[in-house]
């Protein structure tokens, strides 16, 4: 079973207006022909959607997946998908937390076009547990807010087995990383829809980027203690609620890979940092670190704004 939308799903001014919901059941293919564009009423223009047990194929959406004016408006939410294509961009709105790609077990991702950031959480891709690839051809850009990646991996609870700590195997990024976050061990809370800190029992395959890497980071299980990351206030995430801190779980990076060159804000009092507890290698233009395995390699300025850092934490 199927659905198949030859033009576009657009949000109107009522709640959940112009959504398509199969979450209750699940369904083999979904092909929306046009863009995804969220209206005025929260939650509307979007697609939430269900793999059935089996399915060898995935979403497609033509065009944009946008925000509109209403929360949480303009998304794609998929879960248990061998693959997501957006042929567009994501974008967020004027609502908060609009304009979203929501990830839940998706084997690739595919996102033709960029993703742009806007205020109040809008304009992110949000993986929700373990995921595999996700590839951005275009640019992860803020524009009059951050733009965000936000995965959480599987959750260790307390008397259960650990989980697979792996929140993205590929994060491949084809243009330039600006005013954004890659936040790996992070949510969003269900209710308020705030970025919340969730465990540091989290890891990050290669994160390649084709462009510059500007006023932007990327984490795995770290928080920043309101001054930025990258810098020597920088810890570990404690997890409370019933998750635990598997000992067995370094939060880590496998590799960082930049084509281009690393800016931060000239003058400026910002921090902002690749931060783990592990990072396996890192490389950007023609430079190459040298990081040791094990443990915490002293801190490394990669910018000539002297403001951004390559830290490994305890």
């Amino acid at each position: 079973s199927g659905i198949t939308v030859r033009g576009s799903v657009i949000g109107g001014l009522g709640p959940g207006s112009g959504h398509i919901d199969s979450s209750q059941g699940g369904v083999g293919r979904v092909v929306i022909g046009g863009q995804v564009e969220g209206g005025i009423g929260s939650k509307s223009g979007g697609v939430d959607v269900t793999a059935q047990r089996g399915a060898v194929l995935g979403v497609s959406i033509g065009g944009d997946v946008r925000g509109g004016g209403g929360a949480d408006s303009g998304f794609v939410s998929a879960d248990r998908f061998p693959a997501v294509t957006i042929g567009g961009s994501v974008s967020g709105g004027a609502g908060a937390r609009s304009g979203f790609v929501e990830l839940d077990e998706v084997a690739r991702t595919l996102i033709k076009g960029s993703v742009f950031g806007a205020a109040n959480n809008a304009g992110r891709i949000h993986g929700d547990d373990v995921n595999g690839t996700l590839t951005i051809l275009g640019s992860l850009i803020g524009v009059g807010g951050t733009a965000r990646i936000v995965a959480k991996g599987e959750l260790t609870f307390t008397g259960l087995p650990a989980n697979n700590p792996v929140a993205f195997t590929l994060i491949k990024i084809g243009g330039d990383v600006r005013n954004a976050e890659i936040l790996a061990g992070y949510d969003f809370d269900s209710t308020t829809g705030a970025l919340i800190n969730v465990t540091p029992d989290v890891q990050v395959g290669v994160v390649q980027v084709g462009g510059d890497w500007i006023q932007s980071s990327l984490v795995a299980g770290a928080l920043q203690n309101g001054d930025g990351f990258g810098n020597g206030n920088d810890s570990k995430i404690v997890p409370t609620g019933g998750i635990i801190d598997d000992a067995a779980i370094t939060a880590r990076i496998a590799s960082v890979i930049i084509g281009g060159s690393i800016f931060g804000i000239p003058g400026g009092t910002d921090s902002f940092g690749f931060v783990a507890q592990e990072i396996g290698a890192f490389r950007f233009g023609k430079n190459k670190l040298t990081l040791a395995a094990g443990t915490p390699d002293p801190a490394v300025s990669v910018a000539a704004t002297a403001d951004v850092f390559v830290r490994e934490i305890p």
